[in-house]
């Protein structure tokens, strides 16, 4: 067979003079397609070559390779080897499959802690627990999740990508801030600012967390921050939130809060400082808040020992599991619901009401069981609640706050609902301030003066008689309350005095004669689609004029026209409109008719605020998660835990929470402690001043 027979390469033609010249190993065949899996050299013999494979020496000779290649043990022996080498490199990508798997689970570990408020130095048990329960878990095996981890993971990797999430939205798209201050169980006083966006994808008005950021934060140096909780400050704090983010400040159409001056005040307020930086910013105190003053300003018409008398009976049981005991046993005797006794709280808005109906539901029960404490005891906490339980006048104040007051707290109730009622403000408030004014104001002044000029203190209207509900009425009637004419009369004069501060109270809160609220009604469902409305409301131009941060000057022609033809579009049936909320119909008139302009210009108005509810919700879970046993959580790591919950609740909870790439690139990222390193000489400062442990801050 000549040289250049066969497969393979082959070596250049040599002429042979004589004796045979032995071939010599060659370091090239090495590289060789035909060579390279097996090859190899014999250390001692460079005449000789190795077959790794079938662990043999051959002859350097060409026809000898070749021969040998063709053998059918070589032959099996590389198929195995390369069965083995593809299960090898299957292994490999399982590896790294395990590997992404564990970051999943301690990332989903860590949502976990993150929603159930759970102690993060609770993690350093429970991965140590887990592996214990699933031995034969590799993931489980793998997990390296302590409480530094943790809190870094909730932080930095959950809350963060939660909080780019939101940035990522904000650049594009209208929206509105809330903001409110509160002080937490450790003392630090913190501002909660919150966001409210329509958002595209999954349809629906959202509201919020942004950041929770501390006011008074303590320097390096120990040395108080000189912002502290000026209007200057609040203002500066809030704007540098979205510009820290490169949020556009354009996007901001709305902000609200409560009705502090600090806050809302004319000359000297964050509210000022906004319309001036941001022209035609809609500025709206949350009604919620104006609802519950107007409560408790004309609650001091009321004799102070109404609301003494349930703070005694309260304190009276508060502290005594036996005379709750007893107490019980009066409540089965008269047939009475087993209920504990509440007391009213200025910061809680709808306490009022349910301690009043608490109150006159346990009246028998309680009249009885002080009447038998009295006369055994004898001492002045029970003869004075038992007085106070045995005069018919306390009885009939409180029978009037039980009807008047529902009118507060129905509205209250509904307007802390996060869908967009803003369309709905007005109506509401007329409703409920021309209800009040009829109880003691004749109809006919009311109804034939413009709503903002009535004069709630006018006596030239008043009815000679003031209406009290059906209870008082009752109870008014009976010889015992007759016979009394003085403190009858007072008792009327004193309701009278409680509707009229009601009435001057929500003029004061709430403007009437605001030019844009009345407006928004026309973006109700029903209004929207009706043929009727546009004889008297032909045009959105006014309402367009009003709101120069969400429509432009170009588009307004446009959205008029498309406000015009809505109604010619017989797409939306009256079934349909009825089961839908304001936002869904808009988003579903964005998706199917040619009235795209308007809807976007309707969603941007719905993100508007009508209350700040959203604010304080945020601070009862600031509450929840900084207990007595938790109260050394910084800042830092709260807002970060409520922007993972915020995350996690946002997918249906733990269970369902997928792990997106963006946390996954951020937990194999290096950085992921890099806030606590840049913060490990702040907490030796911390702990110099503080005199605790770095670890209790975490």
């Amino acid at each position: 067979m000549s040289d250049t027979e066969g497969e393979g390469p082959s070596t250049p033609k040599k002429i042979r003079k004589g004796k045979h010249i032995k071939q010599k190993y060659r370091q090239q065949w090495e590289n060789e397609e035909f060579f390279k899996d097996w090859i190899a050299p014999v250390d001692d013999d460079p005449y000789r070559a190795k077959c790794t494979k079938c662990d043999v020496k051959l002859s350097c000779e060409l026809s000898t390779l070749r021969r040998h290649v063709t053998n059918s043990k070589h032959k099996n022996r590389q198929m195995a080897a390369l069965s083995t080498k593809s299960l090898s490199s299957y292994y490999k990508s399982r590896e790294k499959d395990k590997d992404v798997l564990v970051i999943e689970a301690e990332i989903k570990l860590a949502g976990f802690v993150a929603e159930h408020n759970i102690s993060f130095l609770a993690m350093d048990h429970l991965s140590d627990v887990l592996k214990s329960c699933f031995p034969d878990s590799k993931i489980a095996a793998d997990l390296a999740m302590k409480r530094d981890k943790c809190t870094a993971t909730v932080k930095n990797v959950i809350g963060e990508s939660q909080k780019v999430y939101l940035e990522n939205i904000l650049k594009h798209q209208k929206f509105s801030v809330m903001a409110d201050e509160s002080t937490d169980i450790a003392s630090c006083k913190t501002i909660c600012i919150v966001v409210r966006y329509f958002d595209k994808k999954y349809k629906k008005i959202i509201t919020c967390l942004w950041q929770l950021e501390p006011l008074h934060a303590k320097s390096v140096t120990g040395e108080t921050s000189s912002r502290g909780c000026t209007a200057e400050s609040l203002y500066l704090t809030i704007i540098e939130t979205f510009t820290q983010r490169n949020v556009p400040l354009e996007n901001i159409i709305g902000f609200a809060s409560d009705g502090c001056n600090v806050m809302m005040g004319a000359q000297n307020s964050v509210a000022s400082r906004l319309r001036s930086a941001l022209p035609g910013i809609q500025i709206i105190k949350c009604i919620c808040h104006s609802m519950h003053l107007c409560a408790n300003e004309a609650c001091k018409e009321i004799p102070r020992r109404c609301e003494d008398l349930a703070r005694n009976v309260y304190a009276f049981f508060k502290h005594s599991a036996k005379r709750q005991a007893e107490y019980v046993e009066f409540q089965i005797f008269m047939n009475t619901k087993v209920h504990k006794l509440l007391h009213p709280s200025q910061t809680r808005w709808l306490s009022l009401l349910s301690v009043v109906n608490r109150l006159l539901e346990q009246w028998d029960s309680l009249k009885l069981f002080f009447a038998q404490k009295w006369l055994e005891e004898r001492t002045v906490a029970a003869e004075l609640i038992f007085r106070e339980l045995h005069d018919d006048f306390v009885k009939l104040y409180i029978l009037f706050l039980q009807w008047i007051l529902p009118k507060f707290v129905k509205l209250n109730e509904y307007f802390q609902g996060s869908d967009a009622r803003l369309v709905e403000l007005d109506d509401n408030m007329k409703f409920l301030y021309k209800e009040i004014l009829q109880c003691y104001m004749f109809r006919d002044y009311i109804n034939q003066t413009e709503i903002c000029s009535i004069n709630p203190e006018n006596s030239e209207y008043f009815l000679p008689q003031i209406y009290m509900g059906v209870k008082v009425l009752t109870e008014t009637k009976k010889p015992n309350i007759i016979n009394q004419k003085d403190l009858l009369n007072e008792f009327n004069h004193r309701c009278r005095k409680f509707l009229i501060t009601s009435c001057k109270e929500i003029r004061k809160r709430y403007d009437f004669s605001d030019e844009i609220l009345p407006l928004l009604k026309y973006l109700s469902p029903k209004e929207a689609v009706s043929q009727s409305v546009r004889e008297t409301f032909p045009s959105l131009l006014p309402l367009t004029q009003q709101l120069p941060r969400i429509v432009r000057d170009s588009d307004m022609q446009r959205i008029d026209d498309e406000w015009r033809l809505l109604p010619n579009i017989n797409k939306f049936s009256e079934l349909e409109i009825d089961t839908w909320k304001v936002y869904e119909f808009w988003a579903n008139v964005q998706d199917t008719t040619a009235c795209k302009l308007l809807a976007n210009f309707a969603l941007d108005v719905l993100c508007l605020p009508h209350s700040n509810a959203d604010c304080e919700r945020v601070f009862s879970e600031v509450n929840n998660m900084k207990t007595k046993s938790r109260n050394k959580l910084i800042t830092s790591t709260v807002n970060g835990a409520l922007l993972a919950r915020q995350a996690v609740k946002n997918q249906g909870g733990c269970s369902k929470f997928i792990v997106s790439n963006d946390m996954r690139n951020k937990m194999k990222c290096n950085e992921k402690y890099s806030l606590h390193r840049q913060a490990s000489d702040v907490f030796e400062s911390i702990r110099n001043l503080y005199g605790e442990d770095i670890s209790d801050f975490m």
